[in-house]
């Protein structure tokens, strides 16, 4: 919890690294050495990219309702 009162809530497999830096290229090569980060220019093929799932209502993982 921030001393602001802010939470994140996080799972296992979560992690947050807030960057920042002098210019781009120094963010993108600490990110890349500290994650192993892929910015996401090699998307895969569609018919290789992993299916959607849905959560069902009232288990872990489920996004709150909106608006």
């Amino acid at each position: 919890m921030g001393s602001d009162g802010f939470t994140t809530p996080g799972t296992q497999p979560d992690l947050f690294c807030g960057i920042a830096g002098s210019a781009d290229d120094v963010v993108f090569d600490t990110a890349v050495e500290i994650t192993g980060f892929i910015d996401g220019t090699k998307n895969p093929s569609l018919s290789e990219a992993p299916k959607p799932r849905l959560v069902p209502e009232g288990r872990p993982g489920r996004p709150a309702a909106c608006c």
